[in-house]
């Protein structure tokens, strides 16, 4: 115990005494306070030009008309050659995925909520289809229902057919340009 009293009494001799801290002017001090805050109100300023520059045309969003969505998303499901690869059940959830959310956004129906016969209907008394159309729409969503829930095996030329009479019923319900 003593021996460590020792080592710690000579290493105490050996350090010097720590010298106070320097004073600087008070004009200089002044001078660095200044400097920070024209530092900072540069680069204020700088942001804020930036930002309003590119107006609120740079961040305003894009909305896509409720057609032209549907037509995007059926390009990317045939891109996506699901019934070639033996994904049948899938194909025909998204199909009629975009078709309900394209009914709803574009004639303010409530499709992909509701069952099928539930939809179609409320379908029944609505001015936004012809009868055509909803004779259409129920062979459509009934080849769907088979697919998705009895567990119907659908060939390639059955699941093209339910393709283009989605395709057709958004290209036919989409509102079209005036004639000028």
């Amino acid at each position: 115990m003593l021996f460590l009293k020792e080592s710690f009494a000579q290493e105490l001799e050996g350090l010097r005494a720590v010298k106070p801290p320097i004073a600087l002017p008070s004009h200089l001090a002044l001078l660095w306070i200044l400097a920070g805050f024209l530092i900072a109100g540069v680069l204020v300023y700088f942001l804020f030009r930036s930002f309003r520059s590119r107006g609120p045309r740079s961040c305003a969003a894009v909305v896509l008309p409720a057609y032209a969505i549907a037509l995007q998303r059926l390009g990317d499901l045939r891109a996506q050659n699901l019934p070639t690869a033996g994904r049948v059940k899938e194909y025909y959830s998204i199909l009629s995925d975009i078709v309900r959310h394209y009914l709803e956004d574009s004639l303010a129906l409530r499709a992909p909520e509701m069952t099928t016969e539930e939809f179609l209907y409320s379908l029944r008394f609505s001015a936004n289809l012809t009868t055509a159309q909803k004779d259409s729409l129920k062979d459509f969503l009934g080849s769907c229902d088979l697919v998705k829930f009895a567990k119907y095996r659908s060939d390639i030329n059955e699941m093209e057919h339910s393709f283009d009479l989605a395709q057709k019923l958004v290209q036919e319900t989409m509102p079209r340009e005036p004639h000028v």
